[in-house]
């Protein structure tokens, strides 16, 4: 199942995400498909600016997913993540990869349920397409989508054309070690 609740984060929090990112991004130690920083969880614990509030959201989100999965899934993990003009990232499944016409683990297969925040509007295409599930979703501020991690909800995102799209996507999984406990 496809989710979307708007105005899950209010303005304020999503533009001290924001805000957190253009200041941090610099000293991060992972990068993304494009090439740009994303910002770890243990670089969002070491910000004491916003280490509570992104723990008030990743306990939130993680409510919402006991809710919808009808079970204790527990966030295996969270960063957040900007992309810019030309940026995209191409069909694929959270927790598997399609390798000669057949899906396999891939580094992450214990991800059952994939959440992502949407931190603002203001830029050009970015949008999550679901070819399986016939949907195109225009992120906006707030706005947080979550599916099952698996090859039933392969995804990708449409190139930025404009702007900045900025995320906080938050992973979920029934084992493994638990972002917050």
């Amino acid at each position: 199942m496809l989710v979307q609740v708007a105005s899950f984060l209010n303005e304020d929090e999503c533009n001290s995400l924001c805000r957190t990112y253009d200041r941090v991004h610099t000293a991060a130690r992972q990068h993304d498909y494009n090439g740009q920083p994303v910002i770890d969880w243990g670089l969002i614990q070491s910000d004491s600016q916003i280490s509570a509030l992104c723990r008030f959201i990743v306990q939130r989100v993680a409510s919402l997913v006991e809710t919808i999965q009808q079970e204790n899934l527990h966030p295996e993990t969270a960063v957040l993540a900007a992309m810019g003009p030309g940026h995209s990232f191409p069909l694929h499944a959270d927790n598997c990869r399609n390798e000669e016409d057949e899906w396999v683990p891939n580094h992450t297969p214990n991800r059952l349920f994939s959440t992502i925040l949407y931190l603002n509007d203001g830029y050009g295409g970015g949008e999550i397409v679901f070819p399986s599930q016939q949907q195109r979703i225009k992120p906006s501020t707030g706005l947080l989508v979550g599916f099952p991690s698996g090859r039933a909800y392969v995804h990708e995102v449409a190139t930025v054309t404009h702007g900045r799209r900025y995320s906080m996507p938050i992973w979920f999984a029934r084992e493994g070690k638990a972002l917050i406990r």
